[in-house]
C-alpha cells in the first residue's frame, strides 16, 4: 500500500515490477477526468470468489461526504447487493469513470467515488519514508 485518500477512500498499491518469470508489462486503465452523462450506461465490475459484471444506468450525482466536493459521487441503479469496496464502474468504452469505496457507499449504497477526484496521488496522501543518512 502506497498511500491511502482519506476523502475518497481509495488506497493505492504499488505494483510489482517483475516476478520469477519474468518482466510485467502494465497496460494502465484510461480515468475519465470528466462526469458521465445522467442515464449513461455503466458496467460494474465485481465479485469476491469470481468475476463478475452487472450492468445500471448513472442515475445522479451527489456531494462527496468527507470534504464536500459537489458531485463527488455518482450514484447509480446498479444493484447494491453486487457491489463489493473497490468495484469500478467504467463506461461502455472501457474508460474507468468510479470506483465503489466505504466513502461513496456512505453518501448512497450503490454509489462510486468519481475517477476525476481520484486519477494519481495528492502529494498530501503520499506516506512519509524513512531515510538513513
Amino acid at each position: 500500500l502506497a498511500s491511502i485518500n482519506a476523502d475518497s477512500g481509495i488506497g493505492f498499491l504499488v505494483g510489482a515490477t517483475s516476478t520469477p518469470d519474468g518482466k510485467i508489462a502494465w497496460i494502465p486503465a484510461v480515468f475519465r477526468e470528466n462526469l458521465p452523462q445522467l442515464g449513461q450506461t455503466v458496467i460494474a465490475i465485481t465479485g469476491k470468489t469470481s468475476a463478475k459484471i452487472a450492468q445500471g444506468l448513472v442515475a445522479s450525482f451527489s456531494e462527496l461526504a468527507a470534504n464536500g466536493t459537489k458531485d463527488g459521487v455518482l450514484e447509480t441503479n446498479v444493484p447494491e447487493d453486487v457491489i463489493i469496496y473497490g468495484s469500478p464502474i467504467i463506461d461502455t468504452s472501457g474508460a474507468v469513470v468510479g470506483v465503489s469505496t466505504h466513502v461513496s457507499r456512505t453518501s448512497n449504497k450503490a454509489g462510486f467515488v468519481a475517477s476525476g477526484l481520484i486519477k494519481g496521488i495528492p502529494k498530501e496522501t503520499k506516506p512519509e519514508t524513512n531515510q538513513t543518512q
